[in-house]
């Protein structure tokens, strides 16, 4: 890094969470190496951002964009599905190797699963939670 200036590297960046994190390291200042399976559908432009097409359980694609980071930030999502997901183990794995292998020491991950302790939810936050936890969410 130099200065208060990063290179970015945010997988995911095509999703919600993703995109305003794009905005918000270009607004920073930062270089942005975003990540996306579609790169056709990615909405933002900016002469510090780099839209790069792959997908995050790709080795090479993994080793690649990590290789040019300072930092990496994984906004990685996946729908509902009664399919078992594996994308979040895999990249991890892909994502940790590469950044072991580069010396890349920081990483974010930003997850939109409910996060909070069940004593501060009361009876029916806990009951949601245990339902969406053991059943509708339960493959991711």
């Amino acid at each position: 890094m130099t200065g208060n200036s990063a290179r970015l590297l945010i997988l995911g960046a095509n999703g919600p969470t993703g995109r305003r994190t794009v905005e918000q390291a270009l607004e920073r200042g930062h270089q942005v190496d975003a990540l996306t399976r579609h790169p056709e559908t990615f909405p933002i432009r900016h002469e510090r951002l780099q839209v790069t097409a792959g997908d995050a359980t790709d080795p090479s694609v993994i080793d690649a964009a990590v290789a040019d980071a300072d930092a990496v930030i994984c906004t990685i999502g996946a729908a509902f599905t009664r399919q078992p997901v594996k994308v979040y183990s895999t990249s991890a794995r892909l994502l940790i190797a590469a950044m072991d292998r580069y010396e890349k020491r920081r990483l974010i991950v930003v997850t939109s699963s409910g996060l909070g302790p069940p004593q501060q939810t009361g009876p029916v936050g806990t009951f949601f939670r245990a339902l969406m936890r053991d059943h509708v969410g339960k493959t991711v």
